[in-house]
């Protein structure tokens, strides 16, 4: 089951009204338990600001309940300006979307002011955020909470408008098929389709995007997709990895140096986000920066400036900004190893690339894709016979689309002759420890008696393995009889020797 996260404005009732009582917010929150996040949306203006109020309201939270509390700004010149409350209500949510969607949310039309709570209302109506909205009908003598679904009632359909002359990209336009072609993204399940789709939209902005997914399966490859396709495409794009890099060497990589700024600095030298000046940078593992490095990241982020390492002076750039993490930096930031602030701004877009595994269908068409490169390149013929693919099918693929390519190229070499057959094929068995490292649905090609065999022989040998080889040991360990264990032994010819 998803987690529950409530949005809400802070309003001048919250969290004491006039009379000493429970606002608005305290009395829903103690109506409607099971929220894990309430993220806290304060106003400010010229001449007001909400943030106190804010953090107030925020301690009292955390005292009454067990549930995390974030603090969010919402810059306005007047809470009382429909047009300007929307826009920037509506830019709020855009900009912490990767953050929401990680809930089923709830926003509350409660606390705030009416021009705060038709803003919310529209929003979630027109479905540009997927939310339900809770209010109470009199605050003041009832805690009564009613929720509202209006893509679930009778009420008229609220559609959100395209900007002109910004249609829907669509993942068969030309210059995508094109770009695709050329970098080699190969693959047509549905979650590829989402991941182009999203990668074609996210080019016509320059707002920050996070790309997700396991080491391996092509997050570099979607970051260089977005640069050809954006206004930015005559520009650099520069790709650096975060990892297995001192902070440092880190901070004067992206940043640049002065002449003079430690041992070894004999000239000025230009960092990464001044080389991408007008163009695009790609930072994969971004998970792995020191906080020093977040914090100047962040500043980036916000102002466009930067500071070389023994500079003085502040330089300005324009640079989009493109993140990619096999890490959870949603724990990260529960952990305080990774500034929340910063990654609410990498988060604003977000594309997920799913392991191999779970992509089964598009891993034939990836094969034969590699290997025809690399003969292209090589001047060989070589192709897989249909038993040799369906093998690729079944394995579990631990290091994604980098893997694949690496064991397709040994095989392009090691095989004699021009097929490529299932006797030629030799993967590494994964250590299965629980059942999420097993296929979580069949696929085209998906054999039930054949997985079945490899997951009994895998078992068997391990507990032999475990055992040392006493074939009674093996036995208890598998809840099996020892004969079964034998004639196991004897099928597989695991040429394992019993111990006397």
């Amino acid at each position: 089951m998803s987690k529950k996260a409530l949005v809400t404005f802070v309003g001048k009732q919250d969290p004491w009204n006039k009379a000493g009582k429970p606002g608005p917010l305290l009395t829903l929150l103690d109506g409607r338990k099971g929220f894990s996040h309430v993220f806290l949306v304060y106003t400010k203006t010229s001449h007001e600001s909400m943030q106190e109020k804010a953090e107030s309201v925020a301690r009292e939270i955390k005292k009454r309940y067990s549930v995390r509390v974030t603090v969010l700004e919402l810059e306005l010149k007047s809470p009382a300006d429909h047009e300007e409350v929307y826009k920037k209500t509506r830019g709020l949510f855009s900009a912490h979307k990767g953050v929401f969607d990680k809930y089923d949310l709830f926003i509350n039309l409660t606390s705030g002011t009416p021009q705060m709570h038709i803003a919310l209302f529209l929003l979630a109506a027109s479905g540009e955020i997927k939310a339900t909205m809770l209010y109470q009908p009199d605050p003041v003598h009832s805690p009564a909470i009613k929720e509202i679904n209006p893509w679930q009632t009778d009420m008229p359909e609220i559609l959100p408008r395209l900007p002109s002359g910004s249609p829907e990209p669509t993942v068969e336009s030309t210059d995508l098929k094109e770009i695709i072609i050329e970098l080699g993204i190969v693959g047509g399940s549905k979650s590829i389709k989402e991941a182009l789709r999203k990668a074609a939209r996210y080019a016509n902005t320059d707002l920050p995007v996070l790309i997700l997914g396991p080491s391996g399966t092509g997050k570099e490859l979607f970051a260089n997709l977005i640069h050809k396709l954006s206004k930015r495409r005559d520009g650099r794009f520069i790709p650096f990895n975060c990892a297995a890099l001192t902070e440092t060497i880190a901070e004067s990589e992206l940043f640049g140096y002065k002449k003079g700024a430690f041992t070894g600095a004999v000239t000025d030298r230009d960092g990464l986000f001044r080389q991408a000046d007008g163009g695009t940078l790609f930072l994969d593992e971004v998970g792995e920066l020191s906080p020093l490095v977040q914090a100047k990241l962040l500043r980036v982020l916000e102002t466009g400036a930067f500071t070389p390492v023994g500079g003085n002076r502040e330089e300005r750039v324009d640079v989009r900004l493109i993140a990619a993490t096999n890490r959870d930096l949603d724990e990260m930031v529960n952990e305080g190893r990774f500034r929340e602030d910063l990654y609410y701004r990498l988060n604003v877009l977000q594309i997920q690339l799913p392991p191999l595994r779970d992509r089964r269908e598009d891993i034939p068409e990836l094969a034969r894709h590699i290997l025809t490169r690399f003969c292209k390149e090589s001047g060989v013929e070589k192709e897989f016979t249909e038993e040799a693919l369906r093998a690729l099918m079944r394995y579990h693929w631990p290091g994604n689309v980098r893997q694949l390519r690496t064991v397709v190229w040994r095989l392009a070499v090691e095989t004699d002759g021009k097929k490529i057959d299932l006797s030629d094929i030799v993967l590494p068995f994964q250590e299965v420890h629980n059942v999420t490292t097993l296929p979580i649905e069949p696929y085209n090609g998906f054999n039930l008696e054949e997985t079945v065999k490899t997951l009994e022989k895998y078992y068997y040998e391990k507990a032999l393995e475990i055992s040392g080889g006493n074939m009674s040991k093996a036995a208890r360990l598998l809840g099996v009889s020892p004969q079964a264990v034998s004639q196991r032994l004897k099928t597989n010819k695991t040429g394992r020797k019993r111990r006397r």
